[in-house]
């Protein structure tokens, strides 16, 4: 049988990945297009719930969290093409996420780390997709590595707000 602080995990695991994933659906409404007139770039707010997890919680739970949101995304979209796209760039993402919280507050900080995270997970998507189309994905890989750079930085400015105060609240009152 799992103590208490494993099952407490768990239920704050499990928060966090509600909030990743309707973090994640609800950005795929929002009109970016007219902002960033890009095909895939998102702002990537759902990936500062799974940073989050990989700093409270650590790499498994995070792990865990990643697998789930992407699941529960491609449950509710049905696209196959946007699940293989989500999963590829969610995989290499978190590579990056994994290394660069290694040298957080030495190397790296929030926004070092997001934008890191976010130029891996385009090329990811990038990668998934020139399997699938074929060698015409190749001109955009320049770009989406820039305006991954771009909405990184913002969700980094957005994780240096919000994670501490998490890591903080659930220290104190939950874990």
């Amino acid at each position: 049988m799992r103590d208490r602080s494993s099952l407490k995990k768990i239920a704050v695991c499990g928060v966090f990945v509600a909030l990743s994933a309707v973090t994640g659906l609800l950005e795929s409404f929002l009109p970016l297009e007219l902002l960033i007139p890009l095909p895939g770039v998102k702002l990537g707010i759902a990936n500062i719930f799974i940073t989050a997890a990989y700093y409270v919680l650590g790499p498994l739970y995070a792990f865990a969290a990643a697998l789930l949101k992407v699941i529960i995304v491609f449950l509710f979209s049905g696209n196959s093409v946007s699940l293989a796209l989500s999963a590829s760039g969610a995989a290499v993402s978190f590579v990056a996420l994994m290394i660069s919280m290694r040298t957080y507050g030495k190397v790296f900080s929030f926004i070092g780390i997001s934008v890191l995270s976010a130029v891996f997970h385009g090329m990811g998507q990038a990668l998934a997709a020139l399997l699938i189309v074929g060698s015409p994905i190749l001109f955009y890989i320049p770009v989406l590595g820039a305006a991954s750079a771009v909405t990184g930085a913002l969700t980094g400015v957005l994780m240096n707000l919000i994670i501490l105060n998490i890591n903080s609240y659930l220290k104190s009152k939950v874990l």
